[in-house]
């Protein structure tokens, strides 16, 4: 966790070099090997039900991350978009590995 209560996060499969997630400009996720300050800090939100609400600092927590393709397609994109609580595509769920 940073200092202001939030999230960052890397790509297990980097290895000791370490791929950050971050969104950039244009609102997407990308990986990067250098921590891309507030484009890398998220916030969960628990929302009920199991599900979560994952905020972009970058965003002022105002975006959220959803899945953009609204058919939940293999290798659709995520991307940053305004917090709307009935987009389903906006909630996220975690499982332990």
């Amino acid at each position: 966790m940073n200092l202001d209560g939030s999230f960052s996060f890397f790509a297990v499969c980097s290895g000791s070099d370490k791929k950050f997630i971050y969104t950039d400009a244009w609102d997407y996720l990308e990986l990067d090997s250098g921590f891309r300050g507030d484009g890398a800090k998220f916030r969960l939100a628990y929302t009920g039900n199991g599900w979560f609400r994952v905020t972009t600092k970058r965003s002022e927590y105002e975006d959220a991350l959803q899945v953009k393709s609204p058919f939940m397609e293999n290798a659709s994109k995520i991307v940053a978009d305004e917090y709307n609580p009935n987009n389903l595509n906006q909630y996220w769920a975690f499982e332990k590995v």
